[in-house]
């Protein structure tokens, strides 16, 4: 529209922050029939969170629970989130306040910088400043409306999306 401030790729993903990840991508992945598609947990050495993903065409889901509040944890060799500015108490403090609820409306743009400052030059507040998450994955926040943040994504041209959702994600292979 011609009062966007900057262009908006696609939506990229909802984040609802929940209690038991994997309990509840199952529960939504039966009752909408999507299936898991990504994985960041444990297995693939995340001790912050687990965090599944489903996906239905455009339509994508991520779950996402802390494990132990950042403080109580050896991280020492632990890979990065794929979200930066994760907080274990932020999440624990959120689900406990709110249950299952959304936590974060990303979209893909060209530039998250530019994105969130653009953002924040028009009175946003900002919540995640500008962050590598990987060389070639690029993410911001800005607060949304009370918990909620908008997250900014953008990719540059080494990417290969169609190879992991987010850095630090994996292909989910159920075992069925």
């Amino acid at each position: 529209a011609s009062t966007d401030k900057f262009e908006i790729i696609k939506f990229h993903h909802v984040e609802f922050y929940c209690g038991d990840a994997i309990n509840t991508a199952n529960r939504f992945m039966i009752s909408l029939g999507m299936p898991m598609e990504y994985r960041s947990d444990q297995s693939t050495g995340n001790k912050l969170h687990a965090s599944y993903v489903l996906k239905s065409n455009d339509l994508v889901f991520v779950f996402t629970a802390p494990y132990l509040i950042q403080d109580e944890l050896d991280l020492s060799d632990a890979k990065p989130s794929p979200f930066p500015g994760f907080s274990s108490k932020t999440a624990h403090d959120f689900f406990i306040s709110h249950g299952l609820g959304v936590r974060a409306v990303c979209v893909e743009v060209d530039d998250a910088a530019t994105s969130h400052e653009i953002c924040v030059s028009n009175g946003g507040e900002s919540v995640l400043k500008p962050t590598c998450v990987r060389e070639s994955c690029f993410m911001a926040e800005v607060k949304a409306y009370g918990n909620v943040v908008l997250r900014f994504v953008s990719f540059n041209e080494n990417w290969k999306q169609n190879e992991n959702f987010l850095p630090y994600f994996e292909p989910f292979v159920s075992s069925k």
